[in-house]
């Protein structure tokens, strides 16, 4: 049994990586020859995934019901290269929110889901449990660019193609809106989409469409341009595949700093990994685990853990795991890195 406290016994159970969603897609009119994309300093008033939705699917090709789910309910969705659009699904919702169906239906078809405050990522399982630590990383390295650059990258835009979708040209057409260049798009494989309209910051939609080629992007200061990168080895996030969740209270008082936060838990014959990703989660921290690395220690990720603190910091907490098997750790505010 794992117990996870802040000022008292709080029962901490493994739970799913959804981005809560705030925000909703605005309507575009499209242009049937060209990716558009048009930024937008506005924020939708109404978040789409609040919205009740109820469907009966038996045996129906996944993008064609995405799509018609999609137009009903103005949602945007990014359905990953690698997932064959046709396969069949059967799914069931009655008066449920889409933040709750889509992850659902997600998890009954054997496909990964990341809910962003735009759009929904479908894609492998494998895949979308890395996906949150590459946005964040993201996110990380366009907050070091130069400010007009990395205002630029974050401002909203809202951009659709039609059939064919080139990924190329929706690349090329953001960097255009943003008044950027890519020094070596040849590097992105040709490919060509259905209909795709996506809705979200410059930087999220150039972020998950190369994720689908298994890439990001840096800024290239020599050249000033906008460089595609291949994705780091340390993106994997492992996420248990079953979840539970049964309380809903906070471990700690919102804003109060990890440095000065207390945990008492203890812990009886638990995965290392779950473990990590529970408490990550737990702490609002990103995990950064390196598996090739680990298992180069002769650390296996499914070995047994068990352990006792009280009154413990963050960083003796993470001690206490780590240490009896000989693995260190980096810790801040923001990031657990385990190597």
């Amino acid at each position: 049994m794992l117990l996870f406290q802040y000022h008292l016994f709080i029962p901490i159970f493994l739970v799913s990586f959804f981005l809560v969603p705030v925000i909703r897609a605005e309507e575009l009119g499209v242009n049937r020859n060209t990716p558009t994309a048009h930024n937008r300093s506005q924020t939708p008033s109404q978040s789409p995934w609040r919205k009740q939705v109820t469907v009966h699917w038996s045996g129906t090709p996944l993008r064609e019901s995405l799509d018609k789910l999609a137009d009903l309910y103005s949602f945007c969705f990014l359905l990953d290269r690698r997932i064959d659009p046709s396969i069949s699904i059967s799914f069931e919702a009655t008066n449920e929110p889409l933040a709750q169906a889509l992850p659902r239906l997600a998890r009954e078809n054997k496909l990964g889901c990341v809910l962003l405050s735009e759009i929904i990522y479908f894609g492998p399982e494998e895949s979308a449990t890395m996906l949150p630590n590459v946005l964040a990383r993201q996110k990380r390295i366009v907050s070091r660019l130069p400010a007009k650059v990395g205002n630029t990258l974050r401002e909203r835009t809202v951009i659709a193609a039609s059939l064919p979708a080139e990924p190329k040209r929706m690349l090329e057409n953001v960097a255009q809106h943003c008044g950027m260049t890519w020094a070596n798009l040849d590097v992105v494989p040709y490919d060509l989409w259905d209909d795709t309209k996506l809705a979200g910051t410059n930087e999220e939609i150039v972020t998950l469409i190369l994720f689908s080629f298994e890439k990001m992007f840096e800024w290239d200061t020599a050249s000033k341009k906008l460089c595609v990168i291949p994705l780091p080895k340390m993106e994997r996030k492992i996420l248990p595949a079953a979840t539970k969740e049964t309380n809903n209270r906070s471990p700690s008082p919102p804003g109060v700093p990890l440095a000065r936060r207390r945990f008492t838990l203890k812990v009886e014959e638990q995965r290392l990994d779950l473990l990590l990703v529970s408490l990550a989660e737990r702490l609002e921290l990103e995990l950064l685990l390196d598996k090739v690395l680990l298992e180069k220690k002769g650390v296996a990720l499914d070995r047994r853990v068990s352990f006792e603190v009280k009154n413990a910091t963050a960083s003796e907490l993470f001690q206490a795991v780590l240490e009896p098997i000989n693995l260190q750790f980096r810790l801040n505010e923001k990031v657990i890195e385990v190597e």
